[in-house]
């Protein structure tokens, strides 16, 4: 499930997603339906997956164990 505004037929503005259980998903901000801004994703375990900063380029992503590794696409 995920909420968030829709300007013109695209995203806009702070939208938030959850899994089935309630757990957070991912939550991060859309400018006229482009990722900008800071975001953050969950695994379904409640593990952090990434972080990352549209604006900047640059991220941290992470394991369903907790270990730091590379971003990839």
């Amino acid at each position: 499930r995920s909420v968030g505004e829709v300007v013109e037929l695209k995203k806009d503005g702070l939208w938030k997603a959850w899994f089935p259980d309630g757990k957070p998903q991912y939550e991060g901000h859309f400018k006229v339906g482009k990722q900008v801004g800071l975001w953050k994703v969950w695994f379904e375990n409640g593990q952090k997956k990434a972080v990352f900063n549209f604006d900047e380029g640059q991220g941290q992503c992470w394991t369903e164990e907790g270990t730091e590794k590379p971003c990839t696409n």
